[in-house]
């Protein structure tokens, strides 16, 4: 009967096919016996190395270096022989030899002759000065130039409410009068318009510089009135830019203020612009202040321009008219025709002529007074409402009334913001 071949490989690698249950216990007592033996050859080797042998306490060697002991395990039978007191090695150090003093050199002492002192000299006496007293000259007063006396010259410092007879006086809180160069006929209406008593600037100074519309500013507005050259009259207009302070700080004329002024109506032929006075400025809040300023263009040219009538028709037509009509009476009188009537009647016909001269005579009077009225014709310059007007301030403008300090103002803000 043939085996498994399960059993077959077992019996091959020399196995036993059916394990020994009893080699865990057999393991256990084999290391408990090891663990015994090992004990006991920890204690055999303990004893032996407390036990010396006597054979080598009773040696009679007279060095042996096994038995040596320290002197706290020395028996009480041996006796310690005590050792020797080594007396310690004093090293006495010599003093140092004494200085040697060296012979010093003898000092080198030279004699020196000193000289008298020179004699004293007694200063110099002191001279005062002496101030020579000179009295000024006399001052001679310069008499009146002779010049000025002509009767050429003519100097009007008049109010424009007194007579010609009694001076203006001027007075040093008042304003000065007025000096306008030139004596034509514009400069002497700007000195008329300007002069009046009740325009007057307030005194002033450049401290309040917030508060300042220096001279020189150029104001803009715009035109709310018609003017015509014909006759002088009075103008109207509006502000339209903001004029600020000299420091930039407010807006000292804003917008709407209102501008019052003059206009003059005497042009001459050639004349391509009207003189223009402005006055008086108006706020919006009831502020005024006295301008007396020229009106100009904006480039600052005096005068403003606008639409000029040289009355060309009315001149030369009728002066042409007028020389037509002339022409024919002239013709008519010195036609020389048949005479009408017979050799004596020579007296009518010479009285008929002397007629006709006179006719003609009249006529050429007449047309040549009209030729001469029409060619006087004045020149008119219309500016229509809502154009463009400026203003040259000619004087520093101050509203240092109505507005505050701005150290004050600044001062009054930072105690309320602490409040």
């Amino acid at each position: 009967m043939e085996r498994a071949p399960e059993l077959q490989a077992l019996q091959g690698s020399g196995e036993s096919v059916v394990a020994d249950r009893g080699a865990k216990g057999k393991q256990l007592l084999g290391f408990g016996l090891l663990g015994l033996v090992g004990l006991g050859a920890l204690y055999l080797n303990f004893t032996a190395g407390n036990t010396a042998p006597r054979d080598m306490l009773q040696s009679e060697e007279a060095f042996n270096t096994e038995t040596f002991s320290p002197p706290g395990f020395v028996r009480d039978t041996a006796e310690a022989t005590p050792e020797p007191e080594v007396e310690p090695n004093i090293v006495v150090i010599p003093p140092p030899p004494p200085p040697v003093e060296a012979d010093e050199p003898e000092p080198d002492v030279a004699e020196f002759t000193v000289p008298p002192p020179p004699p004293m000299v007694p200063p110099p006496p002191v001279v005062e000065p002496m101030v020579i007293v000179q009295e000024p000259a006399p001052v001679v007063e310069e008499e009146f130039p002779e010049r000025y006396l002509s009767g050429l010259v003519v100097m009007d410092v008049s109010a424009p409410d007194k007579g010609l007879s009694e001076p203006a006086a001027f007075d040093g809180n008042a304003t000065p009068p007025a000096i306008v160069s030139g004596t034509d006929s514009a400069s002497q209406y700007l000195a008329s318009s300007i002069s009046q008593e009740d325009r007057s600037a307030n005194a002033r100074t450049l401290e309040r510089i917030d508060a300042l519309v220096p001279e020189g500013t150029m104001i803009s507005g715009l035109l709310e009135t018609a003017i015509n050259s014909d006759l002088p009259g009075q103008i109207r207009a509006v502000v339209n830019e903001d004029v600020y302070s000299f420091d930039g700080r407010r807006i000292l004329i804003p917008i709407g203020s209102r501008l019052i002024g003059e206009y003059q109506s005497e042009v001459t032929r050639g004349q391509s612009r009207v003189f223009v006075v402005w006055s008086r400025l108006i706020r919006s809040d009831g502020v005024s202040v006295r301008l007396n300023s020229m009106g100009s263009d904006s480039l600052g040219r005096s005068g403003m321009t606008g639409f000029i009538d040289t009355k060309f028709k009315e001149r030369f037509t009728s002066a042409l008219m007028l020389s037509v009509l002339g022409g024919g009476i002239n013709y008519l009188t010195d036609s020389s025709g048949e005479p009408a009537f017979e050799e004596g009647e020579d007296d009518d016909r010479s009285a008929r002529q002397k007629a006709a001269d006179g006719v003609a005579q009249t006529m050429a009077d007449f047309i040549s007074s009209e030729i001469q009225a029409n060619s006087n014709l004045k020149p008119t310059i219309s500016i229509d409402q809502g154009e463009r007007v400026f203003v040259y301030v000619r004087q520093d403008l101050s509203f240092a009334a109505m507005y505050e300090d701005p150290i004050t103002e600044a001062m009054r803000q930072i105690v309320s913001e602490r409040k």
